[in-house]
């Protein structure tokens, strides 16, 4: 798994830039995602950079305009790892459960 991946999300503004751009039916400019967020453009592309080093946006030129395009393939990776621990606690509370019920017949 890419730990850029980690990198990139672990900041709450990137998973907002995540979330825009997927929810957005056609990629963003740069200028859009400003607009949504209280900080200077300059900052965004700093998180864009970030993003992209992780692979989850790439960025082409057209004009003036910078447009964003969202991957979230590279989330898929970090779904199925978690989904280990997901599995894992799971069945721990599962078994806590159990544990917990037994103990009130008994008492």
């Amino acid at each position: 798994m890419n730990e850029l991946v980690f990198k990139a999300i672990a900041d709450k503004t990137r998973r907002d830039i995540v979330a825009l751009l997927g929810a957005s039916s056609t990629p963003l400019t740069i200028k859009q995602i400003t607009w949504e967020f209280d900080m200077s453009r300059q900052a965004i592309r700093k998180h864009l950079d970030i993003l992209a080093q992780a692979s989850l946006v790439e960025t082409q030129s057209v004009g003036r305009d910078t447009l964003v395009y969202v991957d979230l393939r590279p989330l898929k990776d970090l779904d199925q790892w978690l989904d280990n621990y997901r599995q894992f606690w799971s069945h721990k509370l599962l078994d806590l459960d159990d544990y917990l019920t037994q103990r009130s017949k008994d008492n």
